[in-house]
Parts: C-alpha cells; sequence; structure tokens
C-alpha cells in the first residue's frame, strides 16, 4: 500500500533522499510492527528486503530504484515521439540532437527535465545504438560497437584524442579516421590504434537515422521492470551448497 500512494509522483520528479527515507521508515517499521509503545528489532537490512525474490529479497519495492525506472519511462516515450509536439519543444528548448539525448545538459533546466536526465543517464548503460547515417553516435564515447563504448575498450587512446565528442559521421568518412592526438604514438599504441581503425571499417552507413536498442529486453524495446531487475540487484546471490559427507 504504501509504495503505491507515491508512484504517480515517482513517475514525474526524482524524489530527495529525505522523501524516500521518510517513507522507507515507515515502510520498515509496517513490516517489522514497530510502532510508538511497541517498539520491535528490525531483522534485516532494508535494502535486503527491499530485493526482488530471486535475488534473496521479499520483493518489497525500492523506492529509490523504482523512482530511477519509472522517470527511464519518459527516455521511452521520448525516442517513440518522433514529430509530436512536446519532443520538439524539449529539442529546442534543450538542444537534445548536439548529437543526441545523453549528451544534453540541463543546466537551468525545469525539475521535470532534470529528473527525465537523471534516469536516461542511469539507463544509458542499458542501451546500444545502431548506426544508420551516424550523425547521432559519438564514435568514442557511445555504445555502438561490443559491450561498451570504445572509450573504455581503448582507454589508452581516447585519452590521447582531442576529438573525444566527435560523433561517427564527422570521425569516419568511409577510409579514414579523422583524429588527432596530443602526442605522438609509441609502437605499442600504434598497435592499438590500428585496431580501432580496422573496427572502424567495419561501419555501413545508410540513410536512416541512428537508433537506441535496449539489451535487457528481446523487444529491444525500454521497460521498467527490465531496468528495475538490473539496479535492484546488488551483486551477490544466495548459492545453496549440498552438504557433501565424504567417505570416512
Amino acid at each position: 500500500m504504501l509504495t503505491s500512494i507515491p508512484v504517480y509522483l515517482l513517475s514525474f520528479i526524482k524524489f530527495p533522499k529525505w522523501a524516500i527515507k521518510v517513507l522507507k521508515s515507515h515502510m520498515a517499521n509496517c513490516l517489522w510492527n514497530d510502532v510508538e509503545g511497541n517498539r520491535k528489532y528490525h531483522l534485516a537490512k532494508w535494502e535486503s528486503v527491499a530485493m526482488c525474490k530471486e535475488f534473496g529479497g521479499m520483493g518489497i519495492l525500492n523506492l529509490r530504484d523504482l523512482n530511477v525506472c519509472l522517470l527511464g519511462s519518459w527516455l521511452k516515450r521520448y525516442i517513440g515521439g518522433q514529430g509530436k509536439m512536446w519532443r520538439e519543444i524539449l529539442d529546442s528548448k534543450y538542444n537534445t540532437e548536439n548529437p543526441n539525448i545523453f549528451s544534453t545538459k540541463d543546466t537551468g533546466a525545469s525539475q521535470f527535465f532534470k529528473s527525465f536526465m537523471y534516469a536516461a543517464r542511469a539507463a544509458k548503460m542499458g542501451f546500444r545504438w545502431r548506426v544508420g547515417n551516424g550523425r547521432k553516435i559519438k564514435f568514442w564515447e557511445d555504445n555502438w560497437l561490443g559491450s561498451s563504448s570504445l572509450a573504455i575498450q581503448f582507454w589508452d587512446i581516447y585519452v590521447l584524442v582531442n576529438e573525444k565528442s566527435g560523433t561517427i559521421a564527422e570521425l569516419w568518412d568511409g577510409e579514414n579516421l579523422r583524429c588527432t592526438f596530443r602526442r605522438t604514438f609509441t609502437f605499442e599504441l600504434y598497435n592499438i590504434w590500428m585496431e580501432v581503425v580496422q573496427l572502424a571499417r567495419t561501419i555501413n552507413f545508410s540513410e536512416e537515422e541512428d537508433a537506441l536498442i535496449w539489451q535487457f529486453s528481446s523487444s529491444g524495446t525500454y521497460s521498467s521492470q527490465s531496468l528495475y531487475k538490473v539496479i535492484n540487484f546488488r551483486g551477490v546471490q544466495q548459492v545453496h551448497v549440498v552438504e557433501y559427507k565424504g567417505s570416512p
């Protein structure tokens, strides 16, 4: 009951820490029957209780994680909202296509847009770009090849590149990778650079716009449930080991 009351607001603004803390406190007191005049020990950390059942928790919703996931639904609406007036207003006011929504700054923005960008930055890890004309994808900093960005895969090269924010269309002309560097390469770095060039040669431009693919669902479309499972998992899963009785 307590988790369903603030869902509408959780879908529109980033809840402040104090608000989540108050709600979490009430939910924990309700779970452990901890009321004034009848104090009870809380037998488990709330972070453990508010985990999915398959991860060893009790399946009670974590409001902080839920807040991120519900706000992330606006990113789904934004991606599919081409031609709609509300998206055109955002694009015009916040310059969201320079080159893509993940690069947009929220300084001086409305509370809603700041909340929207907070969720977009969190959800970015789950998106992968499909190359079309290459005008929206940052060659180094966006994930379009492999499981992470080229900046992560080739960090030693990335830190030397001057065109860190260049798009694929700006840096790759079909034959040459147009990058400049802060200093000359060692032989080892040159070999790494040639690996990057070889990867660039796999690019096939088309007339279509670059598209975002959600990696955590088979449909390729964002869902709050799929992101919730990812960020709700704390990295440690219980493993039940069968007791082994060796021979005497």
